[in-house]
């Protein structure tokens, strides 16, 4: 949901992304538990829910989307996982199905692409 709302600022928008998210779990929810990595799954499909709304002319660019239209989608969730929503390298890492040397690169690769950000916002 703090994912959502980071990207979209409207509640009801980000209530609906998660909630469809939520929904693709439970009606998948035998077939992801036996993959390898299900909340990589489910996080895949909140970013798309996520992704399919913020072209809505009721969202205004957020800091978040900002940063989602200047870096590669990894950087991007690395950037807002760790440094936005302060999740443990480790925890974003598991999220997104990654090492958590990916996710560091990651944050890496964001530091010297952004400087700042529109509207001058910072990461």
């Amino acid at each position: 949901m703090r994912f959502a709302l980071s990207h979209l600022g409207v509640d009801a928008m980000a209530h609906a992304s998660a909630d469809a998210a939520l929904l693709y779990a439970r009606e998948r929810w035998g077939w992801l538990l036996r993959q390898s990595r299900p909340a990589s799954l489910i996080w895949t499909e909140l970013r798309k829910q996520v992704c399919a709304r913020v072209g809505c002319a009721s969202v205004s660019v957020t800091s978040a989307a900002a940063i989602c239209q200047r870096l590669p989608r990894i950087s991007a969730d690395s950037v807002l996982l760790c440094h936005e929503l302060k999740l443990p390298t480790s925890e974003a890492a598991e999220l997104m199905g990654l090492e958590s040397a990916a996710v560091e690169a990651a944050l890496e690769a964001a530091w010297r692409s952004l400087t700042q950000l529109p509207c001058g916002a910072r990461i």
